[in-house]
Formats: structure tokens, C-alpha cells, sequence
């Protein structure tokens, strides 16, 4: 089991409630152990849309990073994220930041988290 960080944001709808949501939803598959509290923050790169609300979760997991990203984009689709949402507003994000030490740089992951 891998020790994981896992950012999560929103920025339309219920914001604190559709972060409740996804940590619900990632439970699924991975097991939290650490929340960070939740705070605000200006969008990047795209000023012109409501303020995020971010945390950063803990947890462990058995997945690859492959199929970590894959399981977090599903929850991130079956929430309401349509998938060409990048830089817009958007009802839930979620980034790996870290994945244990592990370092990768493909087209679709980089671990650490460039942001």
C-alpha cells in the first residue's frame, strides 16, 4: 500500500458539500487517514470564475498510479465534470500530488503534481 495525497477543489455548485461527495466516493477504493482543512483560493490562469474551495487528503492505496488517475477521473465524470473542463469552472477536481516517492512524467500523469 502506497501512501498518496490527493488534492481536491471546486469551484460551482454546493462547494463544501461536493468535496464531502468525492471524499465519500474515493473511500470506495482508497483508505483516508489524514484531511487537511478546507480553504479558499483564487482560480489560476483563469481569473474570471468563482473562488475554489481546496483540501488535500491522505490516504493509502493498492491502485497503480495509472488506475488511481483513472479511478479519480471517473469519480470527477460521475459527479458532473465533463471532461474539457480544464481552466473552466468545474464542480470537482481532483489531483494527485504524491504518489508514496514515486516520480513519473507521462502525457496523461506526472507525479509529483507540477501545480
Amino acid at each position: 500500500m502506497e501512501i498518496i495525497y490527493l488534492g481536491l477543489g471546486s469551484n460551482t455548485g454546493s462547494r463544501e458539500q461536493n468535496l464531502k461527495d468525492a471524499q465519500s466516493r474515493l473511500s470506495e477504493k482508497i483508505s483516508i487517514s489524514g484531511l487537511s482543512t478546507i480553504y479558499e483560493t483564487k482560480p489560476l490562469n483563469c481569473p474570471a470564475q468563482p473562488d475554489f474551495l481546496n483540501m488535500v487528503l491522505e490516504a493509502r492505496t493498492g491502485l497503480s498510479p495509472q488506475d488511481l488517475l483513472a479511478f479519480t477521473q471517473k469519480v470527477e465524470q460521475d459527479m458532473g465534470r465533463s471532461p474539457s473542463s480544464h481552466n473552466q469552472p468545474r464542480i470537482i477536481d481532483i489531483d494527485i500530488l504524491l504518489y508514496g516517492q514515486k516520480r513519473l512524467n507521462t502525457p496523461a500523469l506526472t507525479i509529483p503534481h507540477p501545480g
